[in-house]
């Protein structure tokens, strides 16, 4: 199991993730208030997140709760995400979740969605890498080398 403050984290903050993309874009509103994040970057600002998986899940308890704890401490507390009690929609609709606003930070599996997001069904082939850490860092070069272009 990963610490919360461990390598996946980290690969949160280095790769991102699509929603959080959608939330980060120029002229992205907070769904609470509707001012434009630029704004309020001097204030304390609290953004929504949500996890399709239980809150006892890995991805949820310790990656998630990990990067909004690291967030919030790297920011020195101008930024919060607070997580929702129940996520809004179905996993496979998490994506149109952020875009319109019923959630700020969540995170996307392309496998849920394979009509949608094609292109980055390539990190779901086994063995691509030894650890997670460098098929992640691959993963995360090959977005923003080929896949970024495609709007994937």
């Amino acid at each position: 199991m990963l610490e919360a403050s461990g390598k996946m984290s980290r690969w949160l903050l280095r790769a991102g993730t699509v929603a959080f993309g959608v939330v980060s874009m120029p002229g992205a509103t907070i769904a609470e208030n509707r001012q434009p994040l630029s704004t309020r970057a001097c204030a304390q600002t609290t953004l929504t997140m949500s996890s399709w998986v239980p809150p006892t899940h890995h991805l949820t308890s310790v990656v998630l709760q990990g990067f909004a704890d690291e967030l919030e401490q790297a920011s020195a507390g101008r930024l919060r995400l607070r997580m929702l009690p129940k996520h809004p929609v179905p996993a496979a609709a998490t994506f149109d979740a952020v875009r319109d606003g019923l959630v700020d930070v969540s995170f996307v599996s392309a496998s849920y969605t394979p009509e949608r997001h094609v292109l980055p069904l390539v990190a779901d082939l086994p063995g691509a890498g030894e650890t997670a850490e460098i098929t992640s860092v691959a993963y995360n070069r090959l977005h923003w080398k080929r896949l970024h272009q495609a709007g994937e």
